[in-house]
C-alpha cells in the first residue's frame, strides 16, 4: 500500500505520494498552472496556497511536508506499509524520554 491521496491542483484532479522525507511538493510544469499554485483537498474542503518545484523528469507527483502539514495529511505505518491518512487532531506527550505523537 502506497500513501496516496488525490488532491485537486487547479482544479485538475492529480494523485500525489505522500513523501515526509521532501521539504517542497513537486509537479509538473506541463499541467496547466497558473500563479498562485491553489491545492484543495476534496475530502475536507481545505485549500492553501503554495509553493512547488516544477519537475519534467520527476516520475511521481510527492507531497512534500509543507502541503501535508497544511492540509493535515499524515502518514501512518499499517501492515501492509503505509498509508496516507487525514488528520484531525494531535496529541503531543514529552517527558523526559524522546518525544511521542498519536493521531
Amino acid at each position: 500500500e502506497k500513501p496516496e491521496v488525490t488532491l485537486t491542483v487547479q482544479g485538475k484532479q492529480i494523485k500525489f505520494l505522500c513523501d515526509s522525507g521532501a521539504s517542497r511538493t513537486v509537479v509538473n510544469p506541463e499541467d496547466p498552472l497558473s500563479k498562485p499554485i491553489k491545492i484543495t483537498d476534496p475530502e475536507t474542503g481545505k485549500s492553501r496556497p503554495c509553493q512547488v518545484v516544477l519537475s519534467y523528469v520527476c516520475p511521481c507527483y510527492p507531497l512534500g511536508r509543507d502541503m501535508m502539514q497544511s492540509l493535515g495529511i499524515a502518514t501512518v505505518p499499517t501492515a501492509k506499509g503505509l498509508k496516507a491518512l487525514r488528520m484531525t487532531s494531535c496529541l503531543v506527550i514529552q517527558d523526559e524520554t524522546p518525544i511521542h505523537y498519536w493521531y
